[in-house]
């Protein structure tokens, strides 16, 4: 007997109404899956889905996040799709009778067979393979005084700009966040750094592209 998978508590909700939809939603979101395979973007699946259902992008990101974890529990067991289709629907986490496990099983063989989910899923874990993947950055940056040594009352004998880096990242399914004070040259060295990367991904994607190689995009432009 194939070993439950554990569903995910936040994904239990978005499981239950994929073995709960009608046949015909059922269909419009196989549709929305395969054809998004000409843009192989992780943005442009969320999209297809949620133009295919109710618009709403964010049950289509939930939808797309429940597809690319079986994914990944596809290939760490090497099972067949139908075998992780049984799996997921044996969790009783997810309270569906008979008829809800064998649909929901059914339905998951049709889903990660398709071809476009199965390469954006290899990315997505290809991209994610480092601890820590970056989420967002900031910076603010004030005036800081410097008062006069031992006067008295306190004033003021000069200013000093200040910037302060932040950057939020996840790591472990958390988004965690580090600061780091930068100055003027600094904050010029790091946007030339990241002119350079821009450049070298443009000129990597072209290369891929030249070669008719697909280049996968597997962030999402919209979260």
């Amino acid at each position: 007997m194939t070993r439950a998978v554990r569903v995910p508590g936040a994904q239990r909700e978005t499981v239950r109404s994929l073995a709960r939809m009608s046949p015909g939603e059922f269909e419009s979101l196989v549709i929305a899956v395969a054809t998004a395979k000409e843009g192989l973007s992780l943005a442009g699946l969320i999209d297809a889905i949620a133009e295919a259902g109710t618009n709403d992008r964010e049950q289509a990101e939930a939808f797309v996040t429940a597809f690319l974890g079986a994914h990944s529990v596809q290939q760490r067991r090497k099972a067949a799709p139908h075998e992780i289709g049984e799996a997921i629907a044996a969790d009783i986490a997810l309270k569906l009778d008979s008829e809800e496990q064998t649909a929901l099983a059914d339905r998951y063989d049709v889903i990660l067979a398709e071809e476009s989910l199965a390469l954006l899923a290899r990315a997505n874990l290809l991209y994610r393979e480092d601890e820590r993947t970056f989420c967002n950055a900031r910076t603010i940056s004030d005036l800081r005084p410097i008062f006069v040594a031992d006067s008295s009352p306190s004033s003021i004998e000069g200013v000093v700009v200040h910037h302060s880096l932040r950057i939020d990242y996840h790591s472990d399914q958390r988004v965690q966040t580090f600061h780091v004070t930068i100055d003027n040259r600094a904050l010029g060295l790091l946007a030339e750094t990241i002119a350079r990367a821009i450049a070298k991904g443009a000129a990597l994607e072209k290369l891929a592209g030249d070669t008719g190689v697909r280049v996968v995009d597997i962030e999402n432009h919209h979260a």
